[in-house]
């Protein structure tokens, strides 16, 4: 699978600050938006709906890391 632009530009930035990420690409951006506003209050529905996720229980995986995330 060929990566695409943006993708790229993470990826690199990944690298040249040597952060040890578990996703990379775009797929980091999701997590961390995701992460971002459930910290902020906003509710696991809305996340959702905003990352178009046609399940909620494929959004409950961002709220359980942010969760642990939220511990150390």
């Amino acid at each position: 699978m060929k990566r695409g632009g943006i993708a790229k530009v993470v990826i690199r930035a990944l690298r040249r600050t040597g952060i040890s990420a578990p996703t990379q690409g775009t797929h980091l951006l999701r997590h961390s938006l995701a992460t971002s506003m459930l910290r902020d209050g906003v509710s696991l529905p809305a996340v959702g709906a905003l990352l178009r996720h046609t399940s909620i229980q494929t959004t409950q995986v961002y709220a359980k890391v942010d969760l642990l995330c939220s511990e150390k």
